[in-house]
């Protein structure tokens, strides 16, 4: 046996004297010095045994047979000389690039590797892209860039892409054809924004994508498939939207998406498969959807960022035990929505209900845990369910006509307090336990509200404010010796400001405070005031 350098000049020495290295072709930098190229050169083609020690293959390569063979080099491809120069390549070790003039790929049917990145330049002339029936590794990726007059893109062999995918502004396709693709090590961006004859996107074999994944279709009218229903992981943000007469969405699969889940837009989508999903690391948006009914997500115990279910008109309940925490919830403008019911929340940032007409029943029955809550504009609503919350920095129920029932744990701190416009309570009771508010209180304009109590309430550190309930006839503060800044009880008709009441709001005013003020107004005389 030679030596392992005189092994490679000896198989160098052997490949010039037969005649299998013409002079524009290039060796390696282990295997020989560089030779220019010329532009018309043939290809330089070894056998596989040949470089095996000096090339080893990434784990995703598809090991090549005795009689495949290699071509070394960045390539750009502009017409059938180009492709001609390529014949009998089986991988490419370099960058493929379709130039703009090249109007067909027929004559690489062979090319199984393309170890670079295969670009179809910006404006070219390409058809088709048959000739890559073959292709099944792409090493630096996909990219498919204003090209005018392609008409279908299908590489039904390819499986895996390490790097991304970018397809962009594609006027006249009408299928994205993917099959066989089964890991993407990049991202996958495709924008097809008013792609007119879009039709199909298959990517039924998808598994995992290592970073973001979106599709953008907005004004297709035409794309009625997008295959998606193998897809397991995706490593940063998920995002589809804009097809709008796409029924079925199907994520059957999916149980991993590293940022955010978003699914947008889809005027006619009905089914909306999420049933495998287990773990999101930001938020999750499922929004502008008038013909979806239902959103299953029962697997999800906790979503770090927003869950946003906003404009989906069908949507008529949404049910879910396994939450336990979130970011925040954003429910909103969902005109048919009945019940809302998370049994197992537990902790959240913020709630924002608003504008869901149909609202009747809100039930957050094991939530512990929120910084803010507001529920607004729903003229349906009749309970409230938080019977187990006890720790709560902002509650704001606005424009609940009505409501009529709340349950609410043992909080004792709050830092601001609004009702208002919550005609069907008869009294606001539900809160016994509060003994400080670091901000302000606000109820105004209840009209049915008879009594409202708050027995342990001590210090307000801003603003209080009892206006305009033509109901009240009691009031009960009795334990409140401080108000920070201000304090106004008027415009309640059948409530008497006691001589005594004013005595004590009054001199609960923070003396040190200059800009301090109180107004007791239009409180008629008859009723009767509780200071107990």
């Amino acid at each position: 046996m030679f030596p392992r350098s005189r092994r490679r000049i000896r198989l160098s020495i052997s490949l010039l004297l037969a005649g299998i290295l013409p002079a524009g072709c290039q060796l390696p930098q282990a295997e020989a010095p560089q030779y220019e190229q010329a532009a018309s050169a043939a290809p330089l083609v070894i056998s596989a045994d040949a470089v095996h020690e000096h090339q080893p293959a990434p784990a995703t390569r598809e090991p090549l047979g005795p009689q495949e063979q290699i071509c070394f080099g960045d390539r750009r491809l502009d017409g059938p000389a180009d492709i001609a120069a390529l014949d009998g390549c089986h991988r490419l070790e370099g960058a493929l690039v379709l130039g703009g003039g090249l109007g067909s790929t027929q004559g690489l049917e062979q090319l199984r590797t393309v170890t670079g990145r295969l670009e179809v330049e910006s404006g070219s002339a390409l058809l088709s892209a048959e000739g890559f029936s073959g292709l099944r590794h792409l090493g630096g990726g996909l990219t498919v860039k204003y090209v005018h007059g392609l008409r279908t893109l299908e590489l039904p062999s390819l499986e895996t892409v390490d790097g991304s995918i970018d397809v962009w502004i594609v006027p006249q396709m009408t299928h994205l054809l993917l099959p066989a693709l089964e890991r993407v090590g990049g991202e996958v961006f495709i924008d097809l924004i008013c792609n007119g004859p879009m039709q199909e996107i298959d990517l039924g074999q998808l598994r995992s994508v290592n970073e973001s994944f979106e599709i953008r279709a907005t004004c297709n009218q035409n794309l009625t498939h997008i295959w998606v229903d193998s897809l397991q992981a995706v490593g940063g943000d998920l995002n589809v939207y804009g097809a709008h007469y796409l029924r079925r969405l199907d994520f059957a699969s999916l149980h991993f998406v590293g940022g955010d889940l978003s699914i947008r837009d889809h005027e006619r989508l009905v089914v909306l498969g999420l049933d495998a999903l287990t773990t999101v690391g930001g938020a999750v948006e499922i929004m502008w959807h008038p013909q979806l009914t239902a959103v299953h997500m029962p697997l999800l115990t906790s979503i770090p960022g927003a869950l946003r279910l906003e404009h989906n008109d069908g949507l008529e309940v949404f049910v879910n035990t396994a939450l336990t925490a979130l970011g925040s919830l954003e429910i909103q403008d969902n005109a048919a929505l009945e019940l809302v019911t998370l049994t197992g929340l537990e902790t959240i940032g913020r709630v924002e209900i608003a504008h869901n007409s149909g609202l009747i029943s809100l039930d957050l029955p094991a939530l512990h845990t929120a910084d803010s809550i507001l529920v607004s504009d729903e003229p349906e609503l009749a309970t409230l369910d938080m019977h187990a919350l006890h720790e709560l920095a902002r509650l704001q129920l606005i424009g609940l006509s009505d409501l009529a029932g709340i349950w609410l744990g043992p909080v004792s701190e709050l830092g601001y307090l609004a009702v208002e416009g919550c005609h069907g309570l008869d009294a606001i009771d539900f809160l016994p336990e509060l003994e400080l508010v670091t901000e302000s209180v606000w109820l105004r304009g209840n009209d049915d509200v008879a009594s409202i109590t708050f027995p342990e309430l001590a210090a307000v550190d801003h603003v209080l404010t009892i206006e305009l309930h033509p109901s009240l006839h009691s009031l009960d503060v009795g334990a409140l010796g401080f108000i920070g800044h201000a304090v106004s009880v008027s415009w309640n008709p059948t409530l008497a400001v006691c001589t005594d009441l004013k005595a004590q709001l009054t001199g609960a005013l923070d003396e040190s405070n200059s800009q301090c003020w109180s107004a007791f107004k239009d409180n008629a005389p008859l009723a009767q005031c509780s200071l107990q």
